[in-house]
């Protein structure tokens, strides 16, 4: 009885003294696992302070056989206040990483971490029972007990099961290791399958509907997706826990958000749980708009696993952007949201109005007027030297030139490149500089290439036409005989 009742001690040293010296390493951890796991923000410092220190000390406790069974009580005690605390998190749906042996393990909690903290109560209780029954021996003196034989089977078996720990220990975190890489394969060759932009998490396709929500307020009012969209706004929904760590850092955030992005942008936390609790904090961080979910019903629906978690509905209800996990991702998602956008170039002017004036430098530097070339029809091409698709239709630009022909319109170029980029065309017809694209933007020009013809008194005569095929076939009707450019 006395060897079971010593390995029982050395095993429950062991693991108290890993997981204490692991606590010590990452204490800002420690702190994280305590406030996800519901504990006062008050007591979180202390508390995990308080741990690796306790941990440490039972397990040299349990060595030393005057200790050996007020170690053992304490043992269960410890242990059943974690199995509680795992029972209560599972039993409220939420599942926060252990970090019971700090970085060395660090996981979602499950049904696998409550049934090894049972077992390790249960090993302490036959500790407890055999030293109550049979009182406990020193290391010394339990040694001096073994014959020869014995020590060299007990430090064979106990080297084989250290290293087979270890071996178990380091294949786990292969296999794991190795599982994400598979699901991170399978996820980008989804992406490339479907030819989208990977999604970051499995949240709602982008431009798909969102799914509508009815839910009570802080104050018993009912809120819906279609009401935070009545004033028009696109709105950003965070899925918020009030016992998420990362989720009570954020909310300083989101209270200066609703406040700066008021006219841009509504936002509005979706959190669970007790409403008395949730509006407390609510007033303590200046956040509003808080609407609480009975259980995980609402964010199921948007396929949100984890909190803080952002969603973007646009104004017209549908989805504006990928799943945002975490604060980092969400402010991004609110730096996006709110950044003012660039505002439409002007539509192309109408057919049979005035052409809008302009004066730009050509390949010499000269500036060059559009009612320079008043008399003569006009194919006014908007160009990029940059622009694959230009480049594409040079050759038949240069062989268009070559024709002479009276009757073809003239060609002018404007290009957003250099004096040199442009003079490297080696295009006769005249091409001047609009290098902040202006010019291309009264005429409602978008792209490149894109053209339009312009009559010999200066009014719009055609719509504008985008792509090489389309400019060309501007002027199809034209005797050319370049049978490059001659579009059937």
């Amino acid at each position: 009885m006395s060897t079971a009742t010593m390995f029982a001690r050395l095993l429950l040293a062991v693991v108290f003294a890993v997981a204490g010296s692991a606590k010590l390493v990452n204490p800002e951890a420690v702190a994280t696992a305590v406030r996800e796991f519901g504990v006062p923000r008050v007591l979180v410092r202390p508390v995990a302070r308080a741990l690796p220190v306790i941990e440490l000390a039972l397990a040299i406790s349990l060595v030393v056989a005057a200790t050996a069974l007020w170690a053992g009580i304490a043992s269960i005690v410890l242990l059943a206040l974690f199995t509680s605390a795992m029972a209560i998190s599972l039993a409220r749906g939420r599942r926060p990483d252990c970090r019971c042996f700090g970085q060395v393990q660090s996981s979602p909690i499950g049904a696998r971490s409550v049934i090894r903290n049972v077992f390790l109560a249960g090993v302490a209780g036959f500790v407890v029972w055999s030293t109550a029954q049979y009182g406990a021996l020193g290391i010394g003196e339990w040694l001096s007990r073994l014959t020869a034989i014995q020590l060299v089977v007990g430090g064979c078996v106990t080297g084989f099961v250290a290293l087979e720990s270890v071996q178990v220990w380091f294949l786990l975190n292969l296999a794991r290791e190795q599982g994400r890489l598979h699901l991170r394969l399978d996820a980008l060759d989804q992406a490339a399958a479907s030819n989208t932009p990977e999604r970051a998490g499995a949240g709602p396709a982008i431009g798909s509907a969102a799914p509508e929500f009815e839910l009570p307020g802080l104050f018993g009012e009912t809120l819906t997706l279609q009401s935070l969209r009545a004033e028009g706004r696109p709105v950003l929904l965070v899925f918020s826990d009030p016992h998420c760590g990362p989720c009570a850092q954020l909310m300083p955030a989101i209270a200066q958000w609703q406040d700066e992005h008021t006219d841009a942008l509504t936002i509005a936390i979706v959190s669970r749980g007790d409403p008395t609790e949730n509006r407390n904090k609510a007033a303590a961080d200046g956040v509003r708009r808080v609407l609480i979910q009975h259980d995980n019903e609402v964010a199921d629906r948007f396929s949100v696993s984890g909190t803080p978690t952002g969603v973007l509905v646009r104004a017209d209800g549908t989805i504006g952007a990928p799943l945002a996990p975490g604060p980092d991702a969400i402010s991004a998602l609110v730096a996006s949201a709110t950044r003012p956008r660039p505002a439409d170039p002007p539509p192309a002017p109408a057919i049979g109005t005035t052409a809008p004036g302009f004066e730009l430098p050509d390949i010499e530097g000269t500036p060059t007027a559009l009612h320079r070339f008043r008399g003569r029809q006009l194919l006014l091409l908007f160009w990029n030297p940059h622009c694959r698709f230009c480049a594409l239709m040079l050759e038949d630009l240069r062989a268009w030139e070559s024709t002479g022909f009276v009757a073809a319109p003239q060609l002018v170029v404007i290009s957003t490149g250099s004096l040199a980029e442009n003079r490297a065309l080696n295009l006769s017809s005249p091409v001047l500089s609009d290098p902040d694209n202006s010019v291309a933007a009264r005429f409602g020009a978008r792209g490149t290439p894109m053209a339009l013809l312009v009559s010999p008194i200066g009014t719009i005569e055609s719509g504008l036409a985008a792509g090489a095929e389309a400019v060309f076939d501007l002027v199809r009707n034209l005797p050319l005989t370049s049978s490059k450019v001659r579009r059937t």
